[in-house]
Protein backbone atom coordinates (compact mmCIF):
# COMPACT_ATOMS: atom_id res chain seq x y z
CA UNK A 1 0.00 0.00 0.00
CA UNK A 2 2.75 2.04 -0.08
CA UNK A 3 1.56 4.40 -3.13
CA UNK A 4 -1.43 5.17 -1.21
CA UNK A 5 0.46 6.11 2.00
CA UNK A 6 2.36 8.65 0.03
CA UNK A 7 -0.45 9.49 -1.66
CA UNK A 8 -1.79 10.44 1.48
CA UNK A 9 1.28 12.40 2.68
CA UNK A 10 1.47 14.60 -0.20
CA UNK A 11 -2.23 15.80 -0.36
CA UNK A 12 -1.96 16.07 3.57
CA UNK A 13 1.15 18.95 3.07
CA UNK A 14 -0.87 20.17 0.34
CA UNK A 15 -4.32 21.09 1.86
CA UNK A 16 -2.19 22.41 5.07
CA UNK A 17 -3.36 19.03 7.50
CA UNK A 18 0.67 18.82 8.25
CA UNK A 19 4.03 20.61 7.52
CA UNK A 20 5.06 20.77 4.09
CA UNK A 21 7.29 17.72 2.83
CA UNK A 22 8.77 16.77 -0.04
CA UNK A 23 9.86 13.07 -0.74
CA UNK A 24 12.04 11.38 -3.78
CA UNK A 25 11.17 7.96 -4.59
CA UNK A 26 14.23 5.74 -6.35
CA UNK A 27 13.74 2.48 -8.04
CA UNK A 28 15.70 0.07 -9.95
CA UNK A 29 12.93 -1.49 -11.67
CA UNK A 30 11.69 0.37 -14.89
CA UNK A 31 8.40 -1.11 -15.09
CA UNK A 32 7.66 -0.33 -11.17
CA UNK A 33 8.85 3.39 -11.58
CA UNK A 34 6.99 4.31 -14.93
CA UNK A 35 3.57 2.64 -13.68
CA UNK A 36 3.96 4.84 -10.20
CA UNK A 37 2.61 8.10 -12.27
CA UNK A 38 0.29 6.16 -15.43
CA UNK A 39 -4.25 6.31 -15.49
CA UNK A 40 -5.64 5.88 -11.79
CA UNK A 41 -2.23 5.49 -9.83
CA UNK A 42 -2.21 6.66 -6.08
CA UNK A 43 0.12 9.50 -7.27
CA UNK A 44 -0.87 10.31 -10.70
CA UNK A 45 -0.93 14.24 -10.74
CA UNK A 46 1.58 14.44 -7.65
CA UNK A 47 4.87 14.47 -8.85
CA UNK A 48 6.57 17.73 -9.88
CA UNK A 49 9.80 15.81 -11.29
CA UNK A 50 9.95 12.73 -13.03
CA UNK A 51 13.65 12.28 -13.93
CA UNK A 52 14.70 8.96 -16.25
CA UNK A 53 18.39 8.59 -15.61
CA UNK A 54 20.04 7.85 -18.79
CA UNK A 55 23.43 5.96 -19.15
CA UNK A 56 26.10 7.81 -20.24
CA UNK A 57 27.04 7.86 -23.82
CA UNK A 58 30.88 6.26 -25.00
CA UNK A 59 32.57 9.57 -24.59
CA UNK A 60 31.02 10.36 -21.20
CA UNK A 61 31.87 6.48 -20.02
CA UNK A 62 35.37 7.15 -21.56
CA UNK A 63 36.08 9.77 -19.17
CA UNK A 64 34.29 8.61 -16.39
CA UNK A 65 36.66 5.42 -17.15
CA UNK A 66 39.62 7.59 -17.55
CA UNK A 67 40.41 5.75 -20.41
CA UNK A 68 42.54 7.75 -22.60
CA UNK A 69 42.82 4.49 -25.13
CA UNK A 70 39.87 5.20 -27.55
CA UNK A 71 40.01 1.43 -28.97
CA UNK A 72 39.98 0.66 -25.18
CA UNK A 73 37.78 2.59 -24.17
CA UNK A 74 34.64 1.37 -26.62
CA UNK A 75 35.73 -2.39 -25.88
CA UNK A 76 34.57 -1.26 -22.11
CA UNK A 77 31.58 0.67 -23.89
CA UNK A 78 30.39 -2.38 -25.47
CA UNK A 79 30.55 -4.55 -22.29
CA UNK A 80 29.61 -2.47 -19.72
CA UNK A 81 27.68 0.00 -21.65
CA UNK A 82 26.92 3.48 -19.71
CA UNK A 83 25.98 2.44 -15.94
CA UNK A 84 28.55 4.48 -13.94
CA UNK A 85 27.84 1.85 -11.06
CA UNK A 86 30.18 -0.69 -12.67
CA UNK A 87 33.20 1.01 -12.74
CA UNK A 88 33.29 0.60 -8.92
CA UNK A 89 33.01 -2.63 -8.65
CA UNK A 90 35.94 -3.31 -11.26
CA UNK A 91 39.49 -2.94 -10.34
CA UNK A 92 42.17 -1.07 -12.31
CA UNK A 93 42.06 -0.54 -16.30
CA UNK A 94 43.35 -2.93 -19.06
CA UNK A 95 46.44 -1.19 -20.24
CA UNK A 96 45.89 -2.25 -23.97
CA UNK A 97 43.27 -4.53 -26.17
CA UNK A 98 45.65 -7.07 -25.82
CA UNK A 99 45.04 -7.27 -22.22
CA UNK A 100 41.70 -7.12 -22.29
CA UNK A 101 40.36 -10.77 -21.88
CA UNK A 102 42.68 -11.17 -18.68
CA UNK A 103 41.55 -8.22 -17.36
CA UNK A 104 37.94 -9.44 -17.65
CA UNK A 105 38.89 -12.45 -15.92
CA UNK A 106 39.14 -10.90 -12.74
CA UNK A 107 35.59 -9.82 -12.76
CA UNK A 108 32.74 -10.51 -15.06
CA UNK A 109 34.65 -13.54 -16.41
CA UNK A 110 35.64 -14.60 -12.39
CA UNK A 111 33.21 -16.99 -11.12
CA UNK A 112 33.67 -15.32 -7.95
CA UNK A 113 33.10 -11.38 -8.84
CA UNK A 114 29.53 -10.16 -8.53
CA UNK A 115 29.13 -8.90 -11.81
CA UNK A 116 29.53 -13.26 -12.92
CA UNK A 117 25.96 -13.30 -12.65
CA UNK A 118 24.78 -9.89 -13.29
CA UNK A 119 22.25 -10.65 -15.97
CA UNK A 120 20.66 -12.70 -13.46
CA UNK A 121 20.43 -10.67 -10.85
CA UNK A 122 18.88 -8.21 -13.41
CA UNK A 123 16.33 -10.13 -14.34
CA UNK A 124 15.31 -11.18 -11.25
CA UNK A 125 14.50 -7.78 -10.09
CA UNK A 126 11.39 -7.95 -11.98
CA UNK A 127 8.83 -9.32 -10.78
CA UNK A 128 6.84 -9.42 -13.87
CA UNK A 129 9.65 -11.91 -15.47
CA UNK A 130 8.57 -14.81 -14.70
CA UNK A 131 9.61 -17.81 -17.46
CA UNK A 132 13.25 -17.47 -17.30
CA UNK A 133 14.18 -19.56 -20.00
CA UNK A 134 11.60 -18.03 -22.45
CA UNK A 135 13.39 -14.27 -21.27
CA UNK A 136 16.74 -15.69 -21.61
CA UNK A 137 16.08 -17.52 -24.58
CA UNK A 138 14.29 -14.08 -26.18
CA UNK A 139 17.37 -11.88 -25.24
CA UNK A 140 19.72 -14.44 -26.72
CA UNK A 141 17.73 -14.20 -30.00
CA UNK A 142 18.04 -10.63 -30.18
CA UNK A 143 21.72 -10.01 -28.36
CA UNK A 144 22.95 -12.49 -31.35
CA UNK A 145 21.78 -9.84 -33.92
CA UNK A 146 17.81 -11.47 -34.48
CA UNK A 147 16.44 -8.05 -34.42
CA UNK A 148 12.25 -8.31 -36.37
CA UNK A 149 9.68 -10.01 -34.80
CA UNK A 150 9.67 -12.35 -37.20
CA UNK A 151 12.57 -13.50 -37.65
CA UNK A 152 12.82 -13.93 -33.88
CA UNK A 153 9.67 -15.77 -33.97
CA UNK A 154 11.51 -18.11 -36.29
CA UNK A 155 14.50 -18.70 -34.24
CA UNK A 156 12.73 -19.53 -30.65
CA UNK A 157 9.79 -21.73 -32.99
CA UNK A 158 7.23 -19.99 -31.82
CA UNK A 159 4.61 -18.19 -33.22
CA UNK A 160 4.58 -14.70 -33.82
CA UNK A 161 2.15 -13.83 -31.45
CA UNK A 162 3.03 -16.18 -28.55
CA UNK A 163 5.61 -13.60 -28.28
CA UNK A 164 3.79 -10.04 -28.46
CA UNK A 165 3.18 -10.30 -24.54
CA UNK A 166 7.10 -11.20 -23.41
CA UNK A 167 8.68 -8.58 -26.05
CA UNK A 168 6.26 -6.04 -24.41
CA UNK A 169 6.95 -7.00 -21.25
CA UNK A 170 10.87 -7.05 -21.64
CA UNK A 171 10.18 -3.52 -23.09
CA UNK A 172 8.88 -1.97 -19.95
CA UNK A 173 11.13 -3.72 -17.80
CA UNK A 174 13.72 -1.89 -20.33
CA UNK A 175 16.05 -4.85 -21.07
CA UNK A 176 15.08 -3.84 -24.84
CA UNK A 177 14.58 -0.84 -26.67
CA UNK A 178 12.09 -0.79 -30.42
CA UNK A 179 13.76 0.93 -33.11
CA UNK A 180 12.08 2.01 -36.50
CA UNK A 181 13.67 2.37 -39.98
CA UNK A 182 14.07 5.79 -40.56
CA UNK A 183 12.59 5.56 -43.44
CA UNK A 184 9.62 2.94 -42.88
CA UNK A 185 8.24 3.07 -39.55
CA UNK A 186 6.36 -0.02 -39.83
CA UNK A 187 9.24 -2.09 -39.50
CA UNK A 188 10.51 -2.55 -35.71
CA UNK A 189 13.94 -4.26 -34.76
CA UNK A 190 14.66 -5.06 -31.57
CA UNK A 191 17.76 -4.76 -29.57
CA UNK A 192 19.49 -5.26 -26.00
CA UNK A 193 19.60 -1.83 -24.06
CA UNK A 194 21.73 -2.74 -21.50
CA UNK A 195 25.21 -4.10 -23.21
CA UNK A 196 26.36 -6.28 -20.22
CA UNK A 197 23.38 -8.54 -20.54
CA UNK A 198 24.36 -9.10 -24.36
CA UNK A 199 27.70 -10.17 -23.14
CA UNK A 200 26.53 -12.30 -20.33
CA UNK A 201 24.34 -13.98 -23.21
CA UNK A 202 26.94 -14.34 -25.42
CA UNK A 203 29.72 -15.33 -24.06
CA UNK A 204 29.70 -16.12 -20.08
CA UNK A 205 26.47 -17.70 -20.13
CA UNK A 206 27.54 -20.07 -23.08
CA UNK A 207 30.62 -20.88 -21.28
CA UNK A 208 29.56 -21.46 -18.00
CA UNK A 209 31.12 -24.49 -17.15
CA UNK A 210 34.18 -23.93 -18.46
CA UNK A 211 34.64 -20.35 -16.58
CA UNK A 212 33.52 -22.11 -13.29
CA UNK A 213 36.74 -24.17 -13.87
CA UNK A 214 39.16 -21.02 -14.99
CA UNK A 215 39.48 -21.46 -18.12
CA UNK A 216 39.18 -18.08 -19.37
CA UNK A 217 41.73 -17.63 -21.57
CA UNK A 218 40.12 -20.50 -23.61
CA UNK A 219 36.37 -18.66 -23.52
CA UNK A 220 38.09 -15.90 -24.68
CA UNK A 221 39.59 -17.30 -27.58
CA UNK A 222 36.77 -19.31 -28.58
CA UNK A 223 34.14 -16.13 -28.52
CA UNK A 224 36.79 -13.88 -30.17
CA UNK A 225 34.53 -14.00 -33.71
CA UNK A 226 31.21 -13.56 -31.56
CA UNK A 227 32.35 -11.05 -29.71
CA UNK A 228 33.71 -8.90 -32.70
CA UNK A 229 31.07 -9.90 -35.11
CA UNK A 230 27.42 -9.57 -32.29
CA UNK A 231 29.58 -7.22 -29.80
CA UNK A 232 31.74 -4.54 -30.72
CA UNK A 233 30.39 -4.40 -34.48
CA UNK A 234 26.70 -3.78 -33.44
CA UNK A 235 27.68 -1.51 -30.96
CA UNK A 236 30.11 0.58 -33.12
CA UNK A 237 26.84 1.37 -35.40
CA UNK A 238 25.10 2.21 -32.08
CA UNK A 239 27.41 5.00 -31.17
CA UNK A 240 27.64 6.22 -34.12
CA UNK A 241 24.22 6.50 -34.46
CA UNK A 242 24.28 8.32 -31.20
CA UNK A 243 27.17 10.72 -32.09
CA UNK A 244 24.93 11.84 -35.63
CA UNK A 245 21.77 12.66 -33.36
CA UNK A 246 24.16 14.81 -30.86
CA UNK A 247 27.91 15.95 -32.38
CA UNK A 248 27.58 15.43 -36.15
CA UNK A 249 27.25 18.84 -37.58
CA UNK A 250 25.69 19.02 -41.49
CA UNK A 251 27.32 21.35 -43.81
CA UNK A 252 24.72 24.75 -43.83
CA UNK A 253 22.16 26.18 -41.17
CA UNK A 254 20.79 22.49 -41.33
CA UNK A 255 20.43 20.60 -37.72
CA UNK A 256 20.00 16.45 -36.98
CA UNK A 257 16.51 16.04 -35.88
CA UNK A 258 16.55 12.28 -35.96
CA UNK A 259 19.35 9.43 -36.20
CA UNK A 260 19.05 5.94 -37.21
CA UNK A 261 19.15 2.96 -39.25
CA UNK A 262 17.40 2.10 -42.60
CA UNK A 263 16.97 -0.29 -45.51
CA UNK A 264 16.51 1.61 -48.93
CA UNK A 265 14.59 -0.67 -51.53
CA UNK A 266 16.59 -0.04 -54.89
CA UNK A 267 13.73 -0.69 -57.46
CA UNK A 268 16.16 -0.96 -60.60
CA UNK A 269 18.60 -3.26 -58.81
CA UNK A 270 15.73 -5.09 -57.37
CA UNK A 271 17.10 -5.05 -54.39
CA UNK A 272 17.66 -3.14 -50.68
CA UNK A 273 20.83 -0.83 -49.42
CA UNK A 274 21.39 -1.14 -45.59
CA UNK A 275 22.36 1.69 -44.10
CA UNK A 276 23.75 1.80 -40.46
CA UNK A 277 23.60 5.16 -40.32
CA UNK A 278 21.30 8.10 -41.58
CA UNK A 279 20.52 11.56 -39.82
CA UNK A 280 16.99 13.79 -41.01
CA UNK A 281 16.21 17.43 -40.56
CA UNK A 282 13.58 19.45 -41.07
CA UNK A 283 13.11 20.07 -45.01
CA UNK A 284 12.77 23.13 -46.79
CA UNK A 285 8.67 24.19 -47.04
CA UNK A 286 8.89 23.36 -51.18
CA UNK A 287 10.55 20.27 -50.52
CA UNK A 288 8.37 16.81 -50.32
CA UNK A 289 10.00 15.59 -47.27
CA UNK A 290 12.70 15.92 -44.76
CA UNK A 291 16.31 16.49 -45.75
CA UNK A 292 18.55 14.39 -45.34
CA UNK A 293 22.21 14.97 -44.19
CA UNK A 294 23.81 11.78 -43.80
CA UNK A 295 24.04 8.08 -45.03
CA UNK A 296 26.87 6.30 -43.72
CA UNK A 297 28.38 2.70 -43.65
CA UNK A 298 29.72 1.65 -40.32
CA UNK A 299 32.60 -1.34 -39.87
CA UNK A 300 34.46 -2.28 -36.69
CA UNK A 301 37.30 -2.86 -39.00
CA UNK A 302 37.96 -1.10 -42.29
CA UNK A 303 38.89 -3.37 -44.35
CA UNK A 304 35.68 -5.05 -43.56
CA UNK A 305 33.83 -2.59 -45.86
CA UNK A 306 34.03 -4.45 -48.87
CA UNK A 307 34.02 -3.08 -52.85
CA UNK A 308 31.85 0.11 -53.75
CA UNK A 309 30.81 1.08 -49.95
CA UNK A 310 30.66 4.61 -51.13
CA UNK A 311 28.60 3.29 -54.29
CA UNK A 312 26.07 2.01 -52.30
CA UNK A 313 25.78 5.03 -50.06
CA UNK A 314 25.44 7.18 -53.56
CA UNK A 315 22.68 5.20 -55.24
CA UNK A 316 20.65 5.17 -51.87
CA UNK A 317 20.90 8.82 -51.73
CA UNK A 318 19.80 8.73 -55.66
CA UNK A 319 16.85 6.83 -54.81
CA UNK A 320 15.86 8.77 -51.83
CA UNK A 321 16.08 12.49 -54.02
CA UNK A 322 13.95 10.49 -56.30
CA UNK A 323 11.44 9.74 -53.62
CA UNK A 324 11.23 13.20 -52.73
CA UNK A 325 13.29 13.68 -50.32
CA UNK A 326 15.59 16.70 -49.72
CA UNK A 327 19.14 14.94 -50.54
CA UNK A 328 20.92 18.64 -52.28
CA UNK A 329 23.42 18.83 -49.08
CA UNK A 330 23.73 14.53 -48.46
CA UNK A 331 27.11 13.37 -47.39
CA UNK A 332 28.33 9.99 -47.15
CA UNK A 333 30.36 9.04 -44.42
CA UNK A 334 32.50 5.82 -44.04
CA UNK A 335 32.77 4.87 -40.04
CA UNK A 336 35.14 2.59 -38.73
CA UNK A 337 37.69 2.63 -35.32
CA UNK A 338 40.10 4.06 -37.30
CA UNK A 339 39.37 5.78 -41.07
CA UNK A 340 39.47 4.04 -44.18
CA UNK A 341 42.08 5.64 -46.00
CA UNK A 342 41.02 6.41 -49.15
CA UNK A 343 37.11 7.85 -49.03
CA UNK A 344 36.85 10.03 -51.91
CA UNK A 345 34.08 12.39 -51.90
CA UNK A 346 32.93 10.62 -48.69
CA UNK A 347 34.05 11.69 -45.48
CA UNK A 348 35.75 9.41 -42.97
CA UNK A 349 35.15 9.24 -39.32
CA UNK A 350 36.88 7.27 -36.58
CA UNK A 351 37.13 6.61 -32.85
CA UNK A 352 38.97 10.12 -32.59
CA UNK A 353 35.50 11.71 -33.94
CA UNK A 354 33.23 9.35 -32.35
CA UNK A 355 34.76 10.16 -28.37
CA UNK A 356 35.38 13.84 -28.81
Amino acid sequence: ELPSLLQRIADDSTNGSRLPVRFLLCGSSLSIMTSLLHGQQPLRGRATLDMYLRPMDAAESARLWECSDGEVAIRLHAIFGGAPGYRALTNGLPTSVSDLGQWLATNVLNPNHALYREDTYLLQEERSITDRSLYGSLLRAIASGVATPTEIAARLQRSRESLTHPLTTLLDAGFVHRHQDIFHPRRPEYRLADPIIRFHRLVVEPFRPLLDEGRWADVWDRSAHTVDANIFGPHLEEVARRWAALRYRPPGDGFVSKSGHARVADPKARSSIEIDVAALGPGDPDSAGPRVHLLGEVKWSCDKFGPGPLERLARARTVLGARGFDVSSCELALISRTPPPNAGEGIRIGLDQLLA
